[in-house]
């Protein structure tokens, strides 16, 4: 038996559903009903008690789950255990696309102030492939614009920005804010692929308002943003702290805030759950932007 066989086993019990514990292990139903199957056959036990209705925990399921939770957390925290914080601690520190200039000196000044604790390594890479990168120990932290629900990993919210639509000056002249209902005769144009969120909630907020997402067109740098929302019915979306708004606001594009929807993008610190010796450098993180 492994350590994943007593995490599908709490996972399950957790939840008493084998489909909500499957999601929240990003595994398929099928999989995770054999592997308890053939942890019930290698202890010789039954654990659940299975109908087409519910999920229960046998007696001895009972017995057992304290026992593995126990095993679990002493597992995850094995890392840190043997990993105290040392001088120049060496740390791989992935960073996403679109931090603002405020956030990437808080950045720049937490390495800094660390520098005795941890020897920060940087790289970059697309917040849908950080959760992977961290699973496969490729990272070792993450600055990532999607949280995590998975369960070797811990997410903790560094910042938050809203977001201002960006439009030709022409459709919205003199406005100082636009409202929802007035973005349905636009559609929303997107960015970089790899921009794109696992999630895609804000396709979600404003599919929900009755506002159309460009299906075939999408823009790879400013200046094609500027060109395609020139000359086609479309907005765009950026944070409203981005130093691009520097570069685009002119006469010919208004960046307007959305009267009635707030929409944001997020930046949340992902370790992986054993690596507790990483919160010092959290900590600092999420104190950076403080007052």
């Amino acid at each position: 038996m492994e350590i994943r066989h007593l995490r599908y086993f709490v996972a399950v019990a957790r939840e008493l559903s084998f489909t909500k514990a499957a999601q929240s292990l990003h595994m398929s139903t099928p999989p995770l009903s054999q592997r308890i199957r053939s942890m019930e056959s290698e202890l010789g036990v039954k654990l659940f008690d299975r109908s087409t209705h519910h999920t229960a925990l046998t007696a001895s399921g009972r017995e057992l789950l304290p026992l593995a939770e126990q095993l679990v957390t002493e597992f995850d925290t094995l890392s840190a255990r043997v990993n105290q914080p040392s001088p120049g601690l060496d740390v791989r520190l992935t960073v996403p696309d679109v931090l603002s200039r405020a956030q990437r000196r808080c950045v720049s000044r937490v390495i800094d102030d660390l520098s005795d604790l941890f020897t920060i390594r940087l790289r970059q890479s697309p917040s849908v492939a950080m959760e992977v990168e961290l699973i496969d120990a490729t990272t070792d932290l993450a600055l990532c614009h999607m949280p995590t629900n998975h369960p070797q990993l811990v997410d903790r919210l560094l910042w938050s920005s809203e977001l201002d639509v960006v439009v030709d000056a022409r459709r919205f002249s003199g406005r100082v804010d636009v409202t929802a209902a007035e973005l349905r005769d636009l559609s929303f144009l997107r960015g970089p692929r790899h921009w794109d969120l696992r999630s895609n909630q804000h396709f979600s907020e404003l599919r929900q308002r009755g506002i159309q997402i460009e299906p075939n067109v999408r823009y790879s740098d400013v200046s094609g943003m500027l060109l395609l929302l020139r000359h086609a019915p479309l907005f765009a979306l950026i944070p409203r702290d981005s130093e691009v708004r520097t570069v685009i606001e002119s006469e010919e594009i208004l960046l307007l805030p959305i009267s009635d929807l707030s929409m944001k993008i997020t930046t949340s610190c992902i370790r992986r759950s054993g690596d507790v010796h990483l919160d010092p450098l959290i900590d600092a993180l999420v104190a950076s932007l403080d007052p």
